[in-house]
């Protein structure tokens, strides 16, 4: 079984006597709100799908992500995951040790032990992540909408952020290396993109089901173009996929809510469905941002990660060829038709 991110899978989720305390300790502490972005980084940091991130990154991270797309401590990782705040909320809380996160409505989430409040350069960090500060990138766009300050420190969260979304499709990093293991999967190769499934799409993942294990869906389910086709109705396309034409012990659906969220339900078929964290990917598109689509699978456990687009959508920008390979995994762009398909096929049976 490939070893999370870091060698560790984390857990910042608590629950019972826990969860109460730290409630109650949040209703007297300084509250920062989370906007959906936010909120799903907090998620992925509860369930461990930013393993070994324990919480928002302090200075020192942060700096190395910026320049050297590695932690502190050398591991790699290309996209900063971080709370920004204004310059107000941040003169606020340079007195507080810990703080309350909230979500827009104002429900407590967490509690946040803070570390480090520094200020940063959000035009450069934009260029460092997406090659442009142009506002037509919706990266680039989202950094210049945030505030001039970041809160670091590891978090600890009592209330999980968007528990009710799709609840019977999600899944934590935990619960498909459970599966996996249960079913006697070795190689598991994890397709992602934000479509309904087409014909190249449904050809590669066919082909690898000839020579994996087991197949991991993961399309996905958070906020994407505005013009894309609705959640809801690229869901039952792949319900209908493992409803009637996959092996129903060989695939295994698992939403990527935009990089945004997922608990472990059985369903009526012998295939699981499922929603499980990974990471965002819009409004993140970029060079970067499909690197670290190599990583944040690994807490999942594929060992071949098939992307939809190789080269995200959206603003021109710098991109890459398909096939970037990264530590111990090979991610693989899908999206030019059955010649590429045939290649990722290829590529597929080479890494394995």
């Amino acid at each position: 079984m490939i070893e999370p991110h870091g060698g560790r899978l984390v857990r910042r989720l608590v629950s019972g006597e826990k969860a109460a305390v730290l409630e109650e300790e949040a209703r007297e502490l300084p509250v920062i709100q989370l906007n959906p972005f936010e909120l799903s980084d907090l998620e992925m940091l509860a369930i461990g799908a930013f393993s070994p991130l324990e919480g928002f990154m302090t200075s020192a991270d942060y700096a190395h992500v910026i320049n050297d797309k590695r932690l502190a401590n050398s591991l790699p990782w290309t996209l900063p995951i971080t709370l920004a705040v204004d310059k107000e909320k941040a003169e606020s809380l340079k007195n507080s040790s810990r703080a309350a996160l909230a979500d827009s409505n104002g429900t407590l989430l967490a509690v946040l032990d803070i570390q480090d409040v520094f200020q940063y350069d959000r035009e450069a960090e934009s260029v460092a992540v997406f090659r442009t500060a142009n506002n037509d990138h919706p990266g680039a766009r989202y950094v210049a909408s945030r505030g001039d300050w970041i809160v670091g420190g590891p978090v600890e969260v009592f209330r999980r952020p968007n528990s009710e979304a799709h609840s019977k499709y999600r899944l934590d990093p935990a619960d498909t290396r459970r599966i996996f293991a249960e079913r006697g999967w070795n190689t598991v190769v994890g397709f992602q993109t934000r479509n309904p499934v087409h014909r190249a799409h449904e050809y590669i993942q066919k082909a690898a089901l000839e020579i994996v294990d087991g197949l991991l869906l993961h399309p996905i389910a958070g906020e994407t173009k505005s013009d894309d086709i609705s959640l809801e109705v690229r869901l039952r396309c792949y319900e209908v996929l493992l409803e009637n034409y996959y092996p129903r012990d060989r695939a295994l659906l698992v939403l990527d809510h935009t990089w945004a969220n997922r608990i472990a339900t059985g369903t009526k078929t012998a295939t699981a469905t499922a929603i499980a964290a990974a990471t965002r990917v819009y409004p993140r598109p970029g060079t970067v941002e499909v690197e670290l689509r190599d990583i944040s699978p690994f807490l999942l456990l594929p060992r071949v990660v098939l992307l939809g687009r190789a080269t995200p959508t959206g603003a021109q920008y710098p991109t890459f060829g398909a096939g970037w390979s990264g530590p111990r995994m090979r991610i693989v762009g899908t999206h030019s038709g059955a010649a590429v398909a045939t290649n990722c096929v290829r590529s597929i049976t080479a890494r394995i």
